[in-house]
């Protein structure tokens, strides 16, 4: 097992000893069968040599021996003899070679059975493999096709990443640029008012004045036919009204 080379130590514990027990074990059994198998042939030798006496004796008191045999009688005893070693039979008689053909047809059943089931087994892996070529096929042109996607999505993300980026720094500078402007507005003194909320809501304001203007104006025309100091009083307070309105603005 180990050739040239030393038994390699091995740890004596509990479950070593009990590996080389069942081995003893084992070699034990292998060794009786053995015996039992070599008695057996010897015995079988024993009786084959006494039949072979026997059938010997026969032959001669007839006046048969192997030497008076044809040429073609020898051939066939060798073609006999040949034909019970190869069938395995116990002799060479009439029964043995039936129950051994017998023996041998149904070996060849069960290989014939064993060969279809094979064949089938076969056939069965061919469709597989083809089914699985075919799935291979299609997922290889899937896998092309999502890396094509992937190359075209990856340079799809980076424009979005650049201009993501672009907006970014853009942002950026709006903000500083708008700091630097108000921090010029508060140094140069501008009032809010002038800040485009404020202008906004005073637009607003000045449009809801020009509403509320309206009626008065319509009112200041029926004046029209009041003597000259009534008229002129009234309008003195109607411009005194407006110029206090127009200075909230």
């Amino acid at each position: 097992m180990f050739g040239d080379q030393s038994v390699p130590a091995y740890e004596l514990n509990k479950f070593t000893v009990d590996t080389l027990a069942e081995i003893m074990r084992r070699n034990k059994r292998a060794e009786k069968h053995n015996q039992l198998l070599i008695h057996d042939h010897r015995q079988k030798a024993d009786e084959y040599t006494a039949e072979s006496v026997r059938l010997g004796g026969i032959l001669e008191s007839i006046g048969m021996t192997s030497t008076s045999l044809s040429q073609s009688g020898l051939m066939s005893l060798r073609t006999l003899a040949n034909l019970a070693l190869t069938l395995n039979t116990v002799d060479a008689s009439e029964t043995s070679f039936l129950l051994a053909l017998g023996q041998l047809e149904e070996e060849l059943c069960r290989v014939d059975e064993a060969r279809r089931a094979l064949q089938k087994s076969i056939l069965s892996l061919t469709r597989n493999i083809h089914i699985g070529r075919l799935k291979h096929a299609d997922l290889t042109k899937a896998l092309g096709e999502l890396e094509r996607r992937s190359v075209e999505d990856h340079g799809e993300m980076e424009r979005h990443a650049r201009e993501t980026q672009f907006i970014r720094n853009k942002a950026k500078e709006y903000r500083s640029h708008t700091h630097k402007m108000e921090g010029m507005l508060e140094r140069t003194g501008v009032e809010p008012e002038v800040y485009h909320q404020a202008l906004t809501e005073r637009a607003q304001a000045l449009e809801r004045l020009k509403q509320e203007i309206v009626p008065l104006k319509k009112k200041l025309d029926s004046y029209h036919g009041l003597v000259p100091g009534d008229l002129e009083e009234e309008l003195r307070g109607k411009i005194d009204l407006m110029q206090r309105f127009y200075s909230l603005i």
